[in-house]
């Protein structure tokens, strides 16, 4: 079948006289990859270090070195997106809350090993946790209605497979993918390709054997595939996902010192980690965004559209099991400080013992002052209509001095707590703020009557140190009433354990709300929710710029 593409095993093999697959033609050299450079040449291949062609074994650095390929079957009608299965596994695996896989991920061959450094986000999970983490993992998921058919002594990557690849047309049933499927996938986004604007999202799954992988993941529509190292690359052409991997091989994303910082920050990795790049990321959008022209907008001829936003720092997070809880723990570093909370202590913990949800911050009148201008540019950008005039007109109206008496109102620690439903059924809402200010009469005067217009019960008075204030006489009692405080509730304690360092909180007594408003729900959402004890978010600031992010779920 010499001239074919075809040897007489019927492996695939280059045409007569042609160069090896994936090699540049009259011996000329790899043209550059638009991830980054070659890699070197492997010693002893006869393919230069290029893509060698399957079933060749004349060296074993063939298959570490170069991409298995496949030639390319007749797609199947419909679509997937471009990183095919691998995203389907990553981004499914974390969204049902790491059910499944629960192993850790700090160990081995990563997929950093085989992603370009050039990457600008990404995420990973761990498919086949050990025995004693696969085992808990599944009570832990069997306590939810999609995890009711999980076996413990079963494969938890077939059960993941299966719900995630059911609407993927062309991927390979489990009793296929059983037969190559590794340990780990990652999803990742890199910068556009040379000539495009729109950034690549790309994704690697280890495999056991490359040529299997890419024969069954070849029939994936719009998806391109290529396999070196033990690992397969999908993307949205085979060109793609043969530039990752030569990327990859020449400059690792784990090489990648910000990277490598990031991940080492956090500590040990759980059931999945992700990275990201804030000004990559930014340089991606802006790229991708000032692509599309944007013909002028309704009362403001000319305009153009506006730059995409900016995202400040790097940093890095995982999903983990902490006991009977599941946590997620991120660090970023150069967040900018001042576009948010900052502070030590918000004031949750000394909220009424039955609030249901409370949520806590600090620094939010500091924040507001700092950032006045930067805002106000933002409105005029977004309005066409210059927001100093609009300012001016609503301080007029409202009777405020902005945005002095904003960030006085604001202060520097904020709690609102949610209770029970009152006597008219509507949820009990508490707020109490730590301010000062020798208008302070005034504007919580004003804020009552704001609310009132806005048809909002609202009832405030100035306390020492700051003011209260409540949807109703119920409300403001309970918020000072003496009795016991939120920090002694265990629900809280166990899901915000680092509330008296955070500058923002967030907290939820899951069963509490099912109890009162649980038969306003509908039976499927009630159900989903009934397993879960308490949801709890902090965010610390520290000094050296550093920002850690902290979300705990505990369950029943």
């Amino acid at each position: 079948m010499s001239g074919t593409g075809w040897d007489e095993q019927g492996e695939n093999a280059p045409p007569a006289g042609g160069p090896a697959w994936g090699a540049p033609a009259g011996g000329q050299p790899f043209p550059p990859s638009p991830y980054g450079g070659a890699p070197a040449p492997s010693a002893g291949s006869p393919y230069g270090g290029g893509y060698a062609p399957p079933g060749y074994a004349g060296a074993a650095e063939t298959l570490t070195h170069g991409p298995t390929l496949l030639p390319a079957p007749r797609r199947r009608r419909g679509a997937v997106v471009a990183a095919g299965v691998a995203a389907a596994l990553v981004v499914g695996g974390v969204g049902v809350g790491g059910y499944v896989a629960t192993g850790l991920l700090g160990g081995g061959d990563q997929p950093e090993d085989h992603l370009p450094a050039s990457a600008v986000a990404m995420v990973k999970l761990d498919l086949d946790p050990s025995a004693g983490q696969k085992i808990d993992a599944i009570r832990f998921a069997r306590k939810f209605p999609g995890g009711k058919d999980l076996r413990e002594d079963g494969d938890p990557r077939e059960w993941m497979w299966d719900k995630l690849t059911k609407d993927v047309e062309g991927a390979p049933p489990w009793s296929r993918a059983s037969a190559w499927i590794g340990d780990r996938a990652a999803l990742a986004v890199l910068p556009a390709a040379a000539g495009a604007t729109d950034p690549e999202v790309v994704g690697v799954l280890a495999v056991t054997d490359e040529k299997a992988a890419v024969a069954d993941m070849a029939s994936l529509e719009n998806a391109g595939v290529a396999a070196a190292d033990g690992w397969l690359v999908l993307a949205r052409t085979d060109a793609a996902a043969r530039a990752v991997v030569t990327a990859a091989q020449a400059a690792p994303l784990a090489d990648a010192k910000t990277f490598s910082e990031d991940l080492d920050r956090i500590g040990e990795d759980g059931v999945a980690a992700a990275w990201f790049d804030g000004p990559g990321i930014s340089a991606v959008a802006s790229a991708s965004a000032s692509s599309q022209a944007l013909g002028g907008l309704p009362g403001c001829a000319g305009a153009t559209a506006p730059a995409a936003p900016r995202v400040p720092g790097h940093g890095a997070m995982t999903l983990r099991f902490d006991g009977a809880s599941l946590e997620l723990f991120g660090s970023v570093v150069g967040a900018d400080p001042a576009a948010g909370a900052s502070g030590a202590g918000t004031g949750i913990e000394a909220l009424p013992a039955g609030t249901l949800a409370g949520i806590g911050a600090a620094g939010l009148g500091p924040a507001v002052t700092k950032q006045w201008d930067q805002m106000l540019a933002q409105v005029s950008a977004a309005t066409c209509e210059d927001a100093a005039d609009l300012v001016d007109i609503a301080s007029t109206t409202v009777g405020l001095d902005l945005p002095g008496d904003l960030a006085t109102l604001l202060g520097d620690t904020a709690a609102v707590s949610v209770g029970g439903p009152g006597a008219d059924g509507t949820p009990s809402v508490g707020l109490e703020v730590t301010t000062s200010g020798a208008r302070l009469g005034d504007l919580v005067d004003t804020l009552s009557g704001l609310a009132s217009d806005a048809g909002v019960p609202l009832t405030a008075k100035v306390v020492d140190g700051g003011y209260v204030a409540g949807t109703g006489p119920e409300a403001l009692a309970a918020l000072e009433a003496p009795g016991a405080r939120l920090a002694s509730v265990p629900e809280f304690s166990d899901v915000a354990p680092d509330a008296g360092a955070a500058a923002f909180v967030a907290f939820a007594d899951v069963q509490g709300l099912l109890t009162a408003y649980g038969d306003t729900m509908p039976a499927g959402a009630r159900a989903d929710l009934a397993p879960l004890a308490a949801l709890g978010v902090t965010v610390v600031v520290t000094g050296d710029g550093e920002q850690t992010l902290r979300a705990r779920l505990t369950t029943r």
